[in-house]
């Protein structure tokens, strides 16, 4: 009896630390698992997300490309149209079309002058909305190609008497056109040229 007795008091001890170390160690083993299930989600969930979101910005770039694309097949005719009318209205308001439309038998140069001006001021403003389709710097040419005409007509008109028949501004205008020292229209359309086509490309 005594020698149980001497056992157990030397076996409890030993027993209570085991006990103790196994509820420890199951303890922090639970915690460890019970962390890792909380975490494994969280990194799922983050992996999940990103994915998403790139497959969202993938999609997000594609729709943007296809409205890109559908907005130049919708554009390209209207730009191209654009540059047609441009080209159009520098040629007819060159002094040799102006003069041929508009000169009368028994005009003056005063009439002829107005007359000159009136319509290529029409002929602009009735163009002025083709400028939203082609570049700044082209429209700059083509305001500084009329605003040298009108100049060029005044001047000319100005060196002249009043009551002098149209026939003589004209003479002057079209002489300075065919010397190459009116309003450089040649060179602007040639420009126009030169964009419409790097559109086609």
């Amino acid at each position: 009896m005594n020698t149980f007795i001497v056992l157990l008091q030397s076996t409890i001890p030993s027993l209570l630390v085991l006990a103790v170390a196994v509820y420890f160690f199951h303890a922090s083993n639970e915690q460890f698992l019970k962390r890792w299930k909380d975490t494994v989600p969280l990194l799922k969930d983050d992996r999940t997300e990103r994915l998403l979101k790139s497959f969202i910005e993938r999609e997000e770039k594609l729709q943007l490309l296809s409205i890109k694309k559908e907005n130049q097949r919708i554009t390209l005719p209207l730009r191209l149209q654009a540059y047609e009318r441009l080209v159009l209205f520098l040629e007819r308001i060159s002094l040799s079309r102006l003069l041929l439309r508009l000169i009368e038998p028994g005009m003056n140069i005063q009439k002829l002058q107005n007359s000159l001006i009136q319509n290529i001021r029409d002929e602009f403003e009735h163009n002025l909305s083709q400028q939203i389709y082609i570049s700044e710097t082209s429209w700059e040419w083509i305001k500084k190609v009329v605003e040298d005409t009108i100049q060029l007509i005044n001047t000319s008109a100005s060196a002249l008497p009043v009551d002098s028949p149209a026939s003589e501004l004209a003479t002057i205008l079209l002489e300075t056109e065919n010397a190459g020292k009116g309003p450089q229209i040649h060179k602007v359309i040639a420009q126009l040229h030169a964009e419409a086509q790097f559109l086609l490309t």
